[in-house]
């Protein structure tokens, strides 16, 4: 038999002493429970798939106003030359792709950068600041011995810190 009481949100059986468990009652439980971690899992995985899903546009904007860092991703789209507007020209940050090392070697063995630091007083190549926000430039300058700095590869996931 089912038993007396149910748990409030699985509605899971909660036996008491007089009540009589059978398989059945312990296999729905197990179902349930199942079910529920399974749908969970979807739903976390969705859910991380981006590196700033997690924060909402007010947790954004409530951390650059009191810290005055803003935190956003974008996605590369290869062309050469980008404008990330921010609205304001930052003092320093660093763009980082997501799920990539530092640095990687090229299949020709030249070695591409895939984060960047910048500052008011110098940034790495491929990054210019703006008075609205950043100017990025693909690959670099063009250097002879073929290493190039990758802040902007088509399907790439990339993360700017930035601070004000």
């Amino acid at each position: 038999m089912a038993s007396t009481n149910k748990t409030g949100y699985l509605n899971l059986n909660q036996w008491q002493g007089t009540d009589k468990p059978k398989m059945t009652d312990f296999n729905a439980d197990n179902q349930k429970i199942d079910s529920g971690i399974s749908a969970l899992s979807t739903s976390l995985s969705a859910h991380t798939a981006s590196a700033l899903l997690h924060l909402t546009t007010a947790d954004k904007e409530k951390i650059a106003s009191v810290v005055g860092v803003e935190v956003l991703a974008y996605n590369g789209d290869g062309t050469n030359q980008r404008k990330i507007l921010l609205g304001y020209k930052p003092s320093f940050g660093i763009i980082f792709a997501v799920d990539r090392p530092m640095f990687e070697r090229g299949a020709d063995s030249s070695l591409n950068q895939n984060s960047v630091v910048f500052t008011q007083l110098g940034c790495a190549e491929g990054v210019l600041l703006e008075n609205d926000g950043l100017r990025l430039t693909h690959s670099g300058f063009n250097r002879p011995d073929g290493n190039g700095i990758r802040i902007n590869s088509v399907g790439v996931e990339y993360v700017i810190i930035a601070a004000r």
